[in-house]
Parts: structure tokens; sequence; C-alpha cells
């Protein structure tokens, strides 16, 4: 009987020690080293797609004695933005995106009869983000084109639907509020082309459209 109790006992003794070793191995692996707030939650290659609304404030001489803001108010719009995002190192991503973005500028209360001008761009850039844990710091920058609307005063067109050149550079914040959703919010400063003059109105050459954006939208891991 005694040395059943004994043998009993080296085995409970042997499994409290198993235990005890898994433990203190578990204890001290990077991940519980580290805390779940340092772990990346953007981990290996991804491709995101992020749906913006933008605000925009005009700036810059539009010409003969105007700039943007005397003739137009700021804008509203959204944007569409793809990224292929290839992971360098832990918490580190770099790749190329694609944007696609609309804008209405309400024309000036004290203009009579003048038309809105709508402006949409295509972006095509680089993209470098850093992770740490569930938040995000993003930079970009990208050129492509600016399609310009036509655009009447009382009766007179100033300028004509055309495209140019278009350029910017943007930084954004996000925090994850989904397994693969992220909340995010965005400064960019954007530089057009400005749009052809029109005939109508010999001339005048509409110079270029410089512009500060903020974005809030929500970006999707696909």
């Amino acid at each position: 009987m005694r040395k059943n109790a004994t043998s009993t006992c080296a085995v409970l003794l042997a499994l409290l020690a198993t235990a005890g070793a898994v433990q203190a191995q578990d204890s001290i692996s990077p991940e519980r080293r580290q805390g779940p707030k340092d772990v990346p939650s953007l981990q290996g290659d991804a491709t995101t797609f992020g749906i913006n609304l933008r605000f925009t404030d005009l700036n810059g001489d539009l010409g003969s004695g105007f700039s943007w803001d005397d003739v137009f108010n700021g804008g509203i719009g959204a944007s569409l933005d793809l990224a292929f995002l290839n992971e360098v190192d832990k918490g580190f991503h770099l790749g190329p995106y694609f944007q696609l973005s609309g804008d209405l500028f309400q024309a000036d209360e004290s203009l009579t009869d003048a038309d809105d001008l709508i402006l949409g761009r295509l972006m095509v850039g680089l993209s470098t983000r850093f992770t740490i844990g569930p938040v995000y710091f993003e930079v970009r920058g990208g050129l492509g084109a600016a399609f310009y609307t036509a655009v009447e005063v009382a009766g007179t067109e100033i300028f004509e639907g055309s495209t140019h050149f278009g350029w910017e550079g943007r930084a954004t914040f996000g925090a994850m509020i989904g397994e693969s959703s992220s909340l995010a919010v965005g400064f960019g400063y954007e530089a057009n082309d400005g749009p052809n003059g029109s005939t109508e109105s010999p001339g005048f050459e509409p110079r270029q459209l410089k512009s500060l954006v903020i974005t809030i939208g929500i970006d999707f891991r696909l």
C-alpha cells in the first residue's frame, strides 16, 4: 500500500513538473514577451481596397487677377483606392497603388449663372505602410491625369473640358475596427496643370490648380 502511494505521488509530481515547464516556456515565448499590441495586424503580402470621402480646399492663382477660391468653393467628393502591399520586413510594407477620385466644386455665390466644376483624377504611385499593432501610418506619392469639365460664367465659356497632368503626396493614419478593416484619416497635397482656356475668352489661360485634401474612409484587406 505504502509503495503504491509513493508511486502515485511520484507520478503526480512528474505531471506537475511537466505542466510547470510548459507554462514557463509559454510565458517567455516571443508573442507573450511582445504582447498583442506589438504584433502587427497586417502581416504578409496584402491587397487593400479603400473607400473615402474627400474634402478639398482650393489654392493657387487662376489668372487675370483671380484665385481659384474666388471662383469656386471648397470641394466634396469620393475616391476608390487599390494597393498591392508587399511585406519587406515585420511591420513594413511597400507596393504600388491606384486611385480614382472625383470632386465637385460649386461656383461661388457672388458669380451669377456660373457652372460648377467637376474634377476627376486617376493616380498611380508608390505606397509605404508602417504597422504597429492595430494601427498604421502610410505615406503615398503618385502621378497621373486630371480631367476638367467645361465651365461657363454668364453664358461665356471660360475654359474647356480637358485632360492634364497631376500629382499628389499623402499621409494616412489608420486603426483596426475589424478583422480585415480599418478606419483611415488622410491629409494630402494635390497639384494639377490648369485646364485649356476657351476661344470664347481669348487671352485667359487658367493656371495650375493646387489643393489641400482631407480624406476619411474605410480600408479593407481583400
